[in-house]
């Protein structure tokens, strides 16, 4: 598996510093080890066993950024509806997000950092990933459209080997 790959599979948002952090605390959970809690020690460390190295990094602050999202999901979803797109489920990811497929393309939007990640068969290239940030409503609506369309505000990665 690659990276981009663990990736799309995780619903990880590669522009957002948190998304390992978030990641570790859903397999801790998932995997019945309980929250970070405060003990006569001080903070416990974010403890996974998912095969990745673990850091303690209680010593940081996280801000959240509320219900302040860059990308509007209700807005998203109708769009992807009026596009032809089906809504898939990201309720297992901590970071939010939206994703919606429609044939062989993939679209993933992080809400609150305003990233997109196209994943698509390029005629040339074979599988692509497209990823832009930075992205508003309006430019949010040009990629439904198009989903090959270019912001100049992102990078893209091609599959090796096929």
């Amino acid at each position: 598996m690659s990276i981009a790959e663990f990736y799309i599979d995780n619903c990880l948002d590669p522009s957002d510093p948190d998304h390992m952090d978030d990641y570790l605390a859903r397999m801790r959970n998932e995997n019945g080890f309980g929250s970070d809690s405060d003990d006569e020690y001080g903070p416990s460390p974010t403890i996974a066993f998912s095969g990745l190295a673990v850091v303690d990094q209680s010593h940081l602050q996280h801000s959240t950024s509320g219900d302040g999202h860059v990308l509007d999901h209700s807005m998203l979803d109708s769009i992807a509806r009026s596009h032809g797109y089906e809504i898939l489920d990201t309720s297992s990811s901590i970071t939010p997000m939206a994703s919606y497929r429609r044939h062989d393309v993939r679209l993933n939007f992080w809400l609150s950092t305003g990233t997109v990640g196209s994943y698509l068969e390029h005629p040339r290239q074979g599988k692509t990933q497209l990823f832009r940030r930075n992205v508003d409503m309006s430019e949010a609506r040009e990629i439904f459209e198009n989903p090959r369309k270019h912001t100049g505000r992102g990078y893209h990665t091609t599959q090796q080997g096929r």
